[in-house]
C-alpha cells in the first residue's frame, strides 16, 4: 500500500493530515515540524498535479516521499539563505 495513494473519498490534505499525525507520533516532533511536514506533502501532491479542489485529480499517480525530500531540501536551503 502506499501511503500517499488516495480515493474519492480521502483528499490531500486529509491524507496529508494523517501522514503528519502518524509521523509526529512515531518520531515525537513537535508542532512546527509536524505542520512543516504537512506542508511538504500538500506541496507533494500539487507538484503531481492533484489539487485539493479537483476531485477529478486524485487518482493521479501520488508523490512519492522522495517527492517530499526534494521539496523539504528546498525549504531547508530557503531558509538557509534568509539566516546567511
Amino acid at each position: 500500500m502506499d501511503p500517499f495513494e488516495l480515493s474519492q473519498n480521502i483528499s490531500p490534505r486529509r491524507r496529508s493530515i494523517e501522514l503528519a499525525d502518524l509521523i509526529q507520533s512515531m518520531f515525537g516532533l513537535g508542532y512546527i515540524q509536524r505542520r512543516m511536514l504537512e506542508d511538504a506533502f500538500m506541496e507533494a501532491y500539487r507538484a503531481r498535479g492533484i489539487l485539493e479542489h479537483d476531485r477529478s485529480t486524485w487518482l493521479k499517480d501520488p508523490p512519492t516521499f522522495n517527492d517530499v525530500l526534494t521539496i523539504m531540501e528546498e525549504l531547508r536551503q530557503k531558509i538557509h539563505r534568509i539566516h546567511a
